[in-house]
């Protein structure tokens, strides 16, 4: 896996979870979320695992661990909170510190608002070192409102979302541009996300499987 996809990984794997509305299916405690990571080819080269760490349903800390075959899992901090029935998806801070969002919505079609142009750093760790990323996303827009995805037995309805996302840090020297798509199901969440650089699928994440407060154990499809 080259350098600028480990950091690519790292910044868009914030978007990678979401929820609607109560009961917050990824705003409980014990419920389980796992994503599996391809490259261009289709091979698998991770799994990502999303849970909660603490929060009251509305506003909550969860955490992403990372693991690759023949290497340590690594594991990040994220933040998400639902105002309205609008789930909101903390990508990193702006130069005051703030927290930048994405937004996401039942009802979303061609044409709905949404947010956009913003800029935020976030951290990505490269062979045990943490660097600062720099990012934008621009052209963010809802490009199908309904598209069909599936992963094994399972079938999604989604709002399919696209937008532009440039990185820039020292450590990579020159700006890295890519372009991401989600696929989005009402009441459930963003299920797929593809990565595109250089007009190429870069990435892909594809939500197969997940645990509720009530299962066994993890349910692959």
């Amino acid at each position: 896996m080259k350098t600028p996809a480990l950091i690519i990984l790292t910044v868009c794997m914030a978007a990678a979870v979401s929820a609607q509305k109560p009961p917050y299916y990824y705003f409980e405690k014990d419920n389980i979320a796992l994503k599996t990571v391809y490259d261009e080819d289709g091979e698998v080269i991770g799994e990502q695992e999303y849970s909660v760490l603490s929060g009251d349903g509305t506003r909550v800390l969860g955490q992403n661990v990372i693991t690759k075959p023949g290497k340590k899992s690594e594991t990040t901090e994220c933040h998400y909170q639902c105002s309205d029935g609008r789930l909101m998806i903390a990508m990193g801070t702006n130069k005051d510190g703030e927290e930048m969002f994405l937004d996401y919505y039942s009802g979303m079609h061609p044409g709905s608002p949404m947010i956009e142009g913003i800029e935020f750093r976030t951290q990505a760790k490269l062979a045990g070192i943490r660097i600062n990323v720099n990012c934008t996303i621009s052209g963010r827009a809802v490009t199908a409102a309904e598209e069909t995805i599936a992963s094994g037995d399972r079938v999604w309805k989604c709002v399919k979302t696209e937008y532009d996302m440039e990185l820039r840090s020292s450590f990579l020297g020159i700006p890295v541009n890519v372009h991401v798509i989600e696929w989005f199901a009402p009441g459930f969440g963003v299920v797929r996300t593809d990565v595109y650089r250089r007009g190429k699928l870069y990435e892909q994440r594809l939500l197969t499987g997940f645990r509720s407060a009530d299962t066994e154990a993890l349910a692959k499809k």
